[in-house]
């Protein structure tokens, strides 16, 4: 049971950088055609579909485990009210982790009591 509540918790962190990102890149397209292109090209991204994924993603992942790297940002309002808002989901989902961390590491710790 330890190693499945360990890949549910890995599946919906990373479905929620998917969904955030995609929500993201949706947000961006919103954008005018000049800006659009130009961030396109400040980040290298060639291919139609998987760059745009990949940074996204990458830009979720970021955002939700960290405090970002600052390499890609949000650059209207819109994008920085929703950056906001998964920033405090990211903040929410550490908490979850940490706290699915130690109760994992309790259950572990009663079961070899158990057995001693």
């Amino acid at each position: 049971p330890t190693i499945i509540r360990l890949l549910k918790l890995a599946f919906t962190v990373v479905m929620i950088a998917h969904v955030g990102g995609c929500a993201w890149w949706f947000i961006k397209l919103q954008e005018g055609p000049e800006e659009l292109r130009l961030f396109k090209e400040h980040e290298n991204i060639l291919y139609p579909i998987w760059s745009p994924y990949i940074t996204s993603l990458y830009f979720m992942m970021a955002t939700l485990c960290t405090v970002g790297y600052g390499d890609i940002s949000a650059d209207s309002d819109v994008e920085r009210v929703f950056v906001t808002v998964v920033m405090l989901m990211g903040s929410a989902v550490f908490a979850i982790i940490v706290s699915n961390m130690s109760a994992l590491v309790a259950s572990i710790q009663s079961g070899e009591t158990e057995h001693m």
